[in-house]
């Protein structure tokens, strides 16, 4: 997992090419005057989904990981904690994997931590990081626009 914003053009040097475009694609436009749902970028190999929410103090989704993709989550407007863990055999599995949809759901973190994310930042979470959104800051429901950028694991290769 890495978090972070886009004041420092230079942080992004060392990514993969892959992860310069969903960058890019982000610093390019203007989310708040776009519709919700799929952006090609590259295909399937890398597409973004913009969503418009409501937080909640417990919402009702659960911990979730995926195998063929990687998101760069960026928060446009409003602001969540990412409840976050590594993967690891002390999960609990909710929803086994679905290759379809590429995704597995967990009981729970464990063990949890919570980072906040705020309008302007960023995280990359790879097949290892289990986590969870749509968390109230201060249990202080609030309105989000995130969108996620989901990167083909075989492009990192």
């Amino acid at each position: 997992m890495l978090i972070g914003n886009f004041d420092d053009d230079n942080e992004f040097m060392s990514h993969p090419l892959a992860v310069k475009r969903a960058i890019e694609f982000l610093q390019a436009h203007d989310f708040k005057e776009m519709d919700e749902g799929r952006y090609d970028i590259d295909g399937d190999l890398i597409y973004a989904k913009l969503e418009r929410y409501m937080t909640a103090e417990c919402p009702p989704n659960f911990p979730e990981a995926h195998r063929r993709y990687i998101d760069v989550q960026y928060i446009v407007e409003g602001e969540e904690f990412l409840g976050w863990c590594p993967l690891n055999p002390d999960l609990k599995v909710h929803t086994p994997y679905d290759p379809e949809k590429d995704i597995e759901l967990f009981e729970g973190l464990m063990p949890e931590s919570h980072f906040p994310l705020t309008q302007g930042s960023f995280v990359i979470l790879s097949p290892k990081d289990v986590h969870k959104t749509h968390i109230a800051i201060d249990n202080k429901p609030c309105k989000v626009t995130k969108v996620v950028v989901k990167v083909a694991t075989e492009l990192l290769k």
